[in-house]
């Protein structure tokens, strides 16, 4: 009897294994993260549960500095202040819903790769400003009737007024009423 219990228990948790999303994490997620370990140096040693051959690590959702979304994907690479040095990895660009990549305090160095730079970003920066300008256009044509308006006050000015002209050096002196001609 007992061992009927423990074959059931076993097999339900071997189902069960196998239908959580954190029992089988994307490969190349775990590629990745795997890759850049390996280009770097830690001292620290802040990144030993980033092997996924340990049981119970192949998940990198529960690795150090590792935070996933709800689907279990990697969203954030939080790894600021732990004297590590080397490269970032081209391979990072598989992290396909990585938002985060935290690593400064570190001495990361090198150009970023390609793969780290989403298209969709780039599209989304594209269209901003694309409705920049077409807003800015909007905005000029806006003040364009307010700007009529300036020219017809402009010209209302220009009408003459009761008060005399400014002289200028051309024009024949203007006897002065108290003192007489000067």
């Amino acid at each position: 009897m007992t061992m009927g219990i423990t074959c059931s228990m076993l097999l339900i948790l071997t189902l069960c294994a196998f239908l959580l999303p954190t029992a089988h994490p994307l490969v190349s997620e775990v590629k990745a993260l795997a890759v850049f370990k390996n280009s770097l140096q830690d001292p620290n040693k802040v990144l030993q549960t980033w092997d996924p051959t340990v049981p119970g690590l192949q998940n990198p959702c529960g690795w150090v500095g590792v935070r996933c979304n709800n689907q279990y994907k990697v969203q954030t690479v939080n790894l600021i202040y732990n004297k590590l040095s080397g490269k970032l990895v081209p391979e990072l660009g598989l992290l396909s819903d990585l938002e985060y990549l935290l690593l400064y305090g570190n001495m990361i160095s090198g150009t970023i790769p390609a793969e780290l730079v989403f298209e969709e970003e780039e599209e989304e920066e594209e269209e901003e400003e694309e409705e920049e300008e077409e807003e800015e256009e909007e905005e000029e044509e806006e003040y364009e009737p307010e700007a009529e308006a300036d020219t017809d006050q402009e010209e209302e000015e220009a009408l003459p007024s009761d008060e005399p002209p400014p002289s200028t050096p051309d024009d024949p002196p203007v006897p002065d009423p108290l003192f007489g001609p000067s």
